[in-house]
């Protein structure tokens, strides 16, 4: 378990070191002093972090109402605890590798047996993928309207692609069908080695195995009830992180209403769902350039840089925090 934190916590560090030379690397790049950054008006700091911080804590809530859908009843301090202390994991790792993980091994370690530990998490992921997706999507259509048909393309490509593969994942999982592709077994094979191969592949089949079971027994109108709630609380936390960009762009004179500014952050999210960088470093940055460029004419990169350290460096100082809350509080180390 030692060793597991030292990777984390070495991950953690790359991941912040990365996420804070990016912003400082593209401030040089264009010739604009870093003490500069101190002109970004504190309130507008202070409101963009609070709305990402409120996010985080409706991603608790929102998992609340999945997980009843499974006759799980977490208690609002915990899911709360749990859903904000597996963000950090996002935070400092790439696309879907991590966070998802941690909280079905988290959920089944309190008691809750692995298939409907993975469909909570599963459907936790599908609600924000199937949101965002949309958002993306609407987003790209814009900016083809402004003639960025290369970046439109990318993003409404991207988007359909992530969107259909868990329309597809998630009817096959309600069926009770879902399976391992040939070419995830592939990849497992090229990782795992010969050593470890079948192993893994076995232990992968039970935990498939175990989410079909559950899926002969799925309440299908909670279901669509539940997933419903969750769609309404993905939306309002849509618009809140757009209210935070548009905070901080406002405070500095750059006009964007919050249609925009929402379209604009879930344009950067589709391309951040891609396992390329940590964190989503340096794509954050360049598609809040592009998307702002595109519509406006102009870059506020004082507002980007002020933007990235509000919902990135806070939120991840916030999950650090619950995290080792839930280190301590549950003592997962024991297990």
């Amino acid at each position: 378990m030692w060793r597991e934190k030292k990777r984390v916590l070495r991950r953690g560090i790359i991941a912040v070191s990365l996420a804070t030379l990016a912003p400082i690397i593209m401030l040089l790049l264009i010739q604009i002093p870093i003490n500069e950054v101190m002109n970004i008006p504190p309130h507008a700091v202070l409101i963009a972090s609070l709305l990402s911080i409120g996010i985080i804590l409706l991603k608790g809530f929102r998992m609340i109402i999945l997980s009843k859908i499974f006759d799980v009843n977490l208690g609002f301090s915990k899911a709360i605890l749990i859903r904000s202390a597996s963000e950090v994991l996002a935070l400092i790792s790439p696309g879907f590798t991590g966070d998802e993980v941690f909280r079905a091994y988290y959920l089944h370690k309190k008691g809750v047996d692995p298939g409907r530990s993975i469909w909570i998490s599963y459907l936790d992921i599908f609600s924000d993928v199937s949101i965002a997706s949309i958002i993306g999507m609407l987003g790209g259509i814009y900016l083809a309207f402004r003639n960025n048909y290369l970046f439109s393309t990318i993003i409404i490509i991207i988007s359909l692609v992530i969107l259909f593969l868990h329309i597809f994942i998630f009817n096959s999982m309600r069926r009770g069908k879902a399976d391992l592709p040939r070419i995830i077994v592939r990849i497992i094979q090229i990782i795992a080695g010969k050593r470890y191969y079948e192993r893994l592949i076995n232990w992968v089949k039970r935990r498939i195995s175990e989410v079909n079971q559950v899926s002969l027994n799925l309440p299908e109108r909670l279901l669509i009830k539940n997933l419903l709630l969750s769609y309404f609380i993905t939306i309002l936390m849509a618009f809140m992180s757009g209210a935070a960009l548009m905070s901080l762009f406002t405070s500095l004179n750059f006009q964007i209403g919050i249609i925009n500014s929402t379209l604009s952050v879930h344009v950067y999210l589709v391309l951040t769902a891609l396992p390329i960088t940590i964190g989503g470093t340096g794509v954050t940055e360049v598609s809040l350039a592009i998307y702002s460029f595109t519509s406006a004419g102009s870059i506020p990169w004082l507002a980007i840089a002020g933007y990235r350290f509000s919902t990135y460096h806070i939120p991840l100082l916030f999950t650090a925090l619950m995290m080792a809350l839930l280190l301590g509080k549950y003592k997962i180390n024991n297990y």
